[in-house]
């Protein structure tokens, strides 16, 4: 009985691990002088009621004039100015709320450099870095299971854990 309460356990605290946010993630995003901008299509089923947001990291090296703009269905949403020569360690996180350019269904993501030019001379090559870009979307899994029977799991998983608790502590 103890080796069938430790397993309900177990079971319980994994079961408290699932994350209920999915993402439809698009990773590294690079772009720089030879190729100044990347398009990306996506689906997304849009649920009511929920806030979608657009997480990354951004760094890379552009000189004043120089720029990156990311659109999302047309919108401009995000722009990032040159202030000169930027470094990677100048890491920024950004996240934007995304839900009014949302559609249900079909969506475009656009990084778009503006005004990228490579200087020789200088040995100077512009390029932006996306990191980790996603968009968070609900975790939507369909399952055959009433409200009443989840809670009712709940409670019996508490129970269990309380009794199995107890008897560690004899």
């Amino acid at each position: 009985m103890l080796s069938l309460s430790r397993g309900i356990l177990l079971l319980f605290l994994l079961l408290l691990l699932i994350d209920g946010v999915s993402a439809y993630d698009f990773g590294y995003i690079k772009i720089n002088y030879k190729e100044d901008s990347k398009t990306y299509n996506f689906q997304i089923d849009k649920v009511e009621n929920y806030t979608y947001n657009l997480t990354f990291e951004h760094y890379g090296n552009i000189d004043k004039g120089m720029g990156v703009k990311i659109y999302l269905n047309g919108k401009l949403i995000y722009t990032i100015e040159g202030e000169g020569r930027g470094f990677t360690w100048d890491v920024k996180r950004v996240k934007i709320d995304v839900t009014d350019c949302i559609n249900n269904g079909s969506n475009t993501l656009r990084v778009e450099g503006v005004n990228l030019r490579a200087d020789p001379e200088r040995r100077y090559y512009p390029y932006y870095v996306l990191n980790g870009v996603r968009i968070d979307e609900p975790f939507t899994v369909k399952v055959p299971v009433s409200i009443a029977q989840v809670v009712i799991c709940v409670v019996v998983m508490m129970v269990v854990g309380v009794r199995y608790l107890e008897r560690l502590k004899i």
